[in-house]
């Protein structure tokens, strides 16, 4: 039986004008049929040869307004729903993965209960509730911090990525002392470089912020060390490390003068070089002296 979508498709008009004759039903027609990779849509989204006909009706249906894109990920939402009622059933993870990536390259905030329902479906491989969980994280900026404080990451460390993502937003400083969590888990490190990455950079102007979190990680621990080792990467100043690291208070100074007042006018810099080099050792002084931002 021929999808009822297939005959507004016109060949040669807007991808955009065709979705917007759609009703509801058509639309989630349009979507079982780009998930499940049918040869009905083939028409529709143009792709090369041994192109992933997924990633391509996705990249065509991003092009596509928001409002737009809002219709089409209520019928992913929909879908979802109905997919986690049948878990067990033969290519339903399959179909549930390939629903979070057209959502996720859609770009549109999946609704908190929705992604509760997938992180804790537990029947579901942990693989895809993952992604589920990173792609809520990125994309939802209504969720409370206290929602990603609570989820205690010590039990579910498959949710550390994503907690560390969502936390960076607003507490970078909360987000990299999630790790002190994950010292006794079987994490696997590489999930962690890019989030923690941006939480350092998120930080890099407070580096007596960043020391106070490198010496709350276990001195023998492994996220210490993973720590030392993303404070060392290319992309951060050279000394950043020795500054967080070291206990020698003139490596502080140095980090914080030569980073922060070069912008500065010379006179600045004089001023701020008379600051007692003690209140550096310390947290942030109520010194209107220091540079905004500090």
């Amino acid at each position: 039986m021929k999808r009822s979508y297939v005959k507004k498709f016109i060949k040669g008009k807007d991808i955009s004008e065709f979705i917007d004759t759609l009703n509801q039903k058509e639309i989630r027609e349009l979507v079982k049929d780009i998930i499940k990779k049918n040869s009905v849509s083939f028409d529709i989204f143009p792709f090369n040869r041994g192109e992933d006909v997924l990633i391509s009706a996705s990249v065509y249906l991003k092009k596509l307004d928001k409002n737009t894109r809002k219709l089409i990920n209520e019928q992913i939402e929909y879908l979802l729903k109905a997919y986690l009622r049948k878990i067990g059933e033969p290519n339903t993870e399959k179909y549930i993965n390939n629903l979070l990536t057209l959502h996720s390259i859609l770009g549109i905030p999946m609704s908190q209960r929705l992604a509760d329902n997938i992180i804790n479906a537990s029947e579901l491989s942990t693989a895809i509730r993952t992604y589920a969980a990173n792609a809520f994280a990125s994309l939802n900026d209504q969720v409370s911090d206290s929602y990603w404080e609570n989820i205690n990451i010590s039990e579910k460390p498959f949710l550390s990525s994503a907690v560390i993502t969502a936390l960076t937003k607003c507490s970078p400083e909360k987000a990299l002392l999630k790790l002190k969590d994950l010292e006794d888990t079987d994490i696997d490190i590489k999930t962690l470089i890019y989030p923690v990455k941006n939480g350092v950079k998120k930080l890099i102007l407070k580096p007596i912020k960043l020391r106070e979190i490198f010496y709350a990680l276990s001195n023998s621990g492994t996220m210490r060390k993973f720590f030392e080792k993303i404070l060392s990467l290319k992309e951060f100043p050279d000394n950043l490390f020795k500054t967080v690291t070291s206990d020698n208070v003139e490596e502080k100074f140095s980090y914080l003068y030569h980073n922060m007042m070069k912008p500065l006018k010379r006179q600045q810099a004089d001023d701020y070089k008379n600051v007692p080099i003690n209140l550096l050792a310390s947290d942030k002084p109520n010194n209107s002296e220091f540079p905004k931002g500090y």
